[in-house]
């Protein structure tokens, strides 16, 4: 069975004489039929242990029916009955064998029974045989039976396995799983047909220079997107500076773009625009800013870092991304409100008891509703609701402002609105997790010639590193400061390092990321810290160091290191 709303829920695998095309699933309590026409999920039809019956049939147009009995396994949560389909009552001339599997997972310290009764209206000339086999992966505590009962017409050989519900859980995850993995294929699809919607691979234009102070990221975004010519379906050409105006020496081959995209999403996040959890984030009403346009510059923003750089938002809220999207918002909930005496306001109004005591608690909070737009006298308690509509939440016009103007841009609003189910982990679905395996796989390693002494090193420093990155995976390698403090580094630290990007892309990098290895001296000194190049994507390890003098060296480099390691 599998969970994919898009294809069938019923297919045999095995080798039954009597298996056909077509066959059928039947419970009786609760009354389900399942066939091999069924699609949707699996819980839509089954919400408890149920005792199912199987049934193969010649072709799907043919009735479904089964002469069956009601059966109560004990220790198995599903259990089959086939019955062989027939169109001839002519005696049998062949053995009829009946087999059951039953496998349980459940603990046992008594016997455990598997019995199946097996009768033919048609007389038999060969020996009919019927087979049990029982599997049990632990002890069990008390007595277990699995009895299934099957009426056969004509002689047939059919299999049956009855299993417990943690196979059938584990059944349903892999479908999920796998229903999941088709979903970030489908975005790969889509990412990539919008970024060849663009003209990434041209050369960059003056105008689409953008000069980042790191201090400052959402304002020096602000600058270049504001340009008459700036151009988003252009590349764009990173320089960053320091305060000084001095720039820091790196040539944008890809790497300071990704880092740039990764500040600018957060930067974005976390400005006075949006407020909310951080992972619920939803947009501030701003005045000034919805004057000045910023909104659709926001938008403009988010398109940008999502094709050019398959980096989305993550955090939105549900109700932001419906509105986004298209899709009726949810309910609004007062305790959605991220400004504290606002909310306590609402509250207050919300928990009138009397129409007069409604009308206390609004002029009370007259101020705050009359630049919402919303203040108003009511008249009955009913109209106390009017007051917690989203305009309070500020989601109306600059949800309008986001998506109508920014949005728009290369393409995004547009697969958005078309594919809703596959952005939605995109937009709110948490950031990525990343792992060691994931890293691990992702850098092909660059070795010296088998047998040589520097590939007797470069060996070492690999198995050092792969233990050291499941070390950054149990969030135990870490530093000491000045004043004691620990200052950890995770997996994602590791990553910006080595590429400007704190996650792999939906699409992966145009660049393959590769390992190399510090065999030789700068400036006569040895060269103990890790180096990256963030435009090829590649991470020099350095070699000749111990285990613990590894890590050490390993931990401070990438966290003391400057945001590139080398341009």
């Amino acid at each position: 069975m599998t969970a994919n709303c898009h294809v069938h829920l019923l297919c045999y695998a095995g080798a039954v004489n009597s298996a056909t095309e077509f066959l059928c699933l039947k419970s009786n309590n609760p009354h389900v039929t399942l066939t091999t026409s069924s699609t949707g999920t699996i819980g839509e039809y089954v919400t408890h242990s149920t005792t199912f019956f199987v049934q193969w049939v010649e072709d799907e147009g043919e009735s479904f029916n089964s002469e069956t009995t009601d059966v109560i396994p004990s220790a198995a949560s599903v259990s089959s009955t086939s019955t062989g389909p027939s169109t001839s009552s002519a005696p049998s001339t062949g053995p009829s064998t009946s087999t059951v599997q039953s496998t349980s997972s459940a603990p046992s310290t008594g016997p455990s029974t598997s019995t199946v009764q097996s009768t033919s209206s048609a007389p038999s000339t060969g020996p009919s045989t019927s087979t049990v086999q029982s599997t049990s992966s632990a002890p069990s505590t008390g007595p277990s039976t699995s009895t299934v009962q099957s009426t056969y017409s004509s002689p047939s050989t059919s299999v049956v396995q009855t299993t417990s519900s943690t196979s059938s859980t584990t059944s349903i995850s892999r479908s999920s799983n796998e229903a999941a993995t088709d979903n970030r294929n489908d975005l790969r699809r889509l990412l990539l047909n919008l970024q060849s919607a663009a003209e990434l691979s041209e050369p960059c234009p003056t105008s689409n220079c953008v000069n980042v102070v790191r201090q400052s990221v959402l304002d020096s975004a602000l600058r270049a997107f504001r340009r008459r010519a700036f151009n988003p379906y252009r590349r764009l050409d990173i320089m960053f500076v320091d305060t000084c105006g001095t720039g820091e020496g790196s040539v944008d081959g890809g790497g300071p773009t990704r880092e740039f995209l990764r500040l600018l999403m957060r930067s974005i996040l976390e400005s006075k625009y949006f407020v909310g959890p951080q992972n619920s984030k939803s947009l501030a009403l701003d005045s000034l800013g919805l004057s000045r346009g910023y909104y659709k510059l926001l938008g403009m923003m988010f398109s940008v870092c999502i094709v050019h750089g398959g980096l989305g938002p993550c955090v939105l809220s549900r109700r932001l991304f419906s509105q986004l999207s298209g899709l009726p918002a949810p309910p609004v909930d007062i305790t959605e409100v991220d400004e504290p005496e606002l909310r306590a306001q609402l509250e207050k109004i919300q928990s009138a008891k009397t129409v007069e005591e409604a009308c206390t608690a609004i002029v009370e909070a007259s101020n705050s509703l009359h630049m919402l737009g919303a203040l108003s006298r009511v008249s009955c308690l009913e109209e106390r609701d009017d007051l917690g509509s989203p305009n309070l939440l500020c989601g109306g016009t600059t949800g309008d402002a986001l998506e109508t103007g920014g949005l728009v841009v290369l393409g995004v609003l547009n697969a958005l609105e078309t594919h809703m189910a596959l952005w939605e982990d995109f937009f709110c679905g948490g950031a990525p997790i990343l792992t060691a395996a994931s890293l691990l796989e992702l850098f092909s390693l660059e070795y010296s010639p088998q047998g040589s002494n520097k590939r007797a090193l470069e060996e070492v420093a690999v198995a050092h590193w792969r233990d050291w990155l499941i070390v950054d995976e149990d969030g135990d390698a870490a530093i000491q400061v000045d004043g004691g403090d620990l200052v950890k580094v995770n997996l994602e630290d590791v990553l910006v390092f080595a590429s400007g990007a704190s996650a792999i892309p939906p699409f992966g990098f145009k660049e393959t990321p590769m390992i190399e290895f510090l065999h030789e001296n700068l400036n006569g000194s040895r060269r103990m810290f890790p180096e990256a190049n963030t435009c090829a994507i590649t991470l020099k390890l350095p070699v000749g160091l111990d285990y613990d003098e590894y890590c050490q060296f390993m931990t401070e480099g990438i966290l003391q290191s400057p945001n590139f390691g080398v341009a």
